[in-house]
């Protein structure tokens, strides 16, 4: 297992586990808005996200 922040080019994979784990949600945003909130999240100083890969 190893622990490591998010790098932008993780959006897509990030999402295909959203959706199959959330397959009864609302949708998802449009592409664009989807993209817009990723660059706020991988290029702000202030927000930390950090995933989990297990192998």
């Amino acid at each position: 297992m190893s622990v490591r922040y998010i790098k932008k080019d993780d959006m897509r994979e990030l999402l295909n586990i959203y959706t199959h784990l959330h397959s009864e949600d609302i949708p998802l945003p449009e592409k664009l808005t989807l993209l817009s909130i990723w660059e706020e999240i991988t290029t702000n100083s202030l927000l930390h996200y950090s995933d989990v890969i297990i192998i």
